[in-house]
């Protein structure tokens, strides 16, 4: 049975579980309240003796914050365990950790081990080229890779993950502006072109442009225990007034209209760092930005969910489950995803799109699509880094080659919405 990814309520930390040994992984990234200069009780003192260790050992890094990160995976954690290592508390591991459906760990308890379903086909061979297709990226037609077939007739949520990674990775994409096809994540991602205040600006620029405002709304998003902000006046003023700086700019940058009230960032903030929407946050295409350069290289990470991106996913997903007999629950009962329209007249609108399943829910303005499309993208991401994936890594301006992360994933799916 494969593992399963967890994360801990306080939506800071998270993890693989494996049914199998009922053993936890802790996940590169997560970050940890465990308060190690306090004397713990006697019975996690051995836990806290070895979050030590792997302090020493720099499996886990102090930040200026008192937090701790972990650097490296840690595997074969139980659940009580892993609970100790993410919030220094006692007591059950089973009632600290939840699904991705929401239910706590302890709903798979009695799980044991079972027979690992088959692997689906698109898995053993990213790259789904359908028989004459000719991906040579100078033709000039180049047929589209078709939907891939899913394993047995009730495949899984993974199964039809894996299932839009690898046709992604086969379906030549040709560049709207023209120009070569681009086969494959890698190349793809290279084609990523957006308007910065009327001016076009090309792959590279998305990362210079997007660096200082990703980072500033980070530090903010660090700065405080969101779990005791009631209030915009529980911020610092200085943070405030940054704050909304940042927002503007966020919002000038992705060519968002301004909201009437800018007040409302750091509810959006709040939202985003604990995954759940607080004091009725607003959501829209500006919003999603900020919720995303905030929680950028988070456990919780969470992709733009705008027009462009959700019609890509969706769409192809459309495809996928309709090609195997299956319906829209198949998905939406993993994810609660919805469409979000593009603006009427805007040179930014995803192109139109036919569906052979109809009653795609409306995503626009809803933050549970905007967070259940944000965990899609966090398990493709996990996808193209599995290490036996045989996925490209992702590239960087300048040459460097580095493991996909949800704001990479996100600009590929951008251009795949068009």
């Amino acid at each position: 049975m494969p593992s399963i990814s967890i994360t801990h309520l306080n939506g800071r930390a998270s993890g693989l579980y494996d049914p199998n040994t009922k053993k936890i992984t802790l996940l590169r990234g997560s970050i940890l309240t465990i308060d190690l200069s306090r004397t713990p009780p006697s019975n996690i003192s051995g836990n806290y003796r070895t979050v030590r260790d792997h302090v020493r050992n720099g499996d886990i890094k102090a930040l200026p914050d008192g937090t701790l990160e972990v650097v490296r995976d840690i595997p074969d954690l139980s659940p009580s365990a892993a609970r100790v290592f993410a919030d220094g508390k006692s007591g059950s591991g089973w009632d600290a950790w939840k699904l991705s459906n929401g239910e706590l760990l302890d709903s798979l308890r009695s799980v044991g081990a079972k027979p690992a379903p088959k692997a689906p086909t698109c898995s053993t061979s990213p790259r789904l080229d359908p028989p004459g297709a000719s991906l040579s990226p100078s033709g000039p037609a180049l047929p589209p890779a078709s939907p891939p077939l899913l394993p047995g007739p009730a495949p899984t949520r993974p199964d039809i993950v894996r299932a839009l990674v690898a046709w992604i990775q086969a379906d030549p994409y040709r560049p709207p502006a023209g120009g070569p096809a681009a086969i494959g994540w890698d190349q793809r991602i290279q084609t990523y072109a957006y308007a910065v205040r009327g001016s076009p600006s090309a792959w590279p620029a998305v990362y210079k442009d997007t660096t200082h405002l990703i980072h500033g709304l980070r530090v903010l998003a660090a700065a405080y225990d969101w779990n005791v902000v009631k209030a915009r006046t529980d911020l610092d003023p200085a943070d405030y007034a940054n704050l909304l700086i940042l927002a503007t700019n966020v919002r000038t940058w992705g060519g968002v209209p301004r909201p009437r009230a800018f007040a409302d960032a750091w509810k959006v903030i709040k939202s985003a760092v604990l995954n759940a929407c607080h004091h009725h946050a607003p959501m829209n295409s500006g919003w999603t930005k900020i919720a995303s350069f905030a929680t950028d290289g988070a456990p919780n990470a969470q992709t733009i969910w705008d027009s462009r991106v959700s019609t890509s996913v969706i769409w192809r997903l459309d495809r996928i489950l309709a090609a195997n007999g299956l319906t829209r629950d198949d998905i939406l009962r993993h994810y609660a995803l919805g469409l979000v329209a593009g603006r009427a007249n805007g040179a930014g609108q995803p192109r139109a799109r036919s569906y052979k399943l109809t009653g795609w829910p409306n995503g626009y303005g809803k933050w549970s699509c905007h967070l259940a499309g944000s965990e899609l993208v966090r398990d493709i991401v996990k996808i193209l880094n599995a290490p036996s994936s045989g996925y490209p890594l992702m590239p960087q301006p300048g040459g460097k080659l580095v493991p996909w992360d949800v704001f990479g994933v996100g600009l590929v799916l951008f251009m795949d919405g068009y």
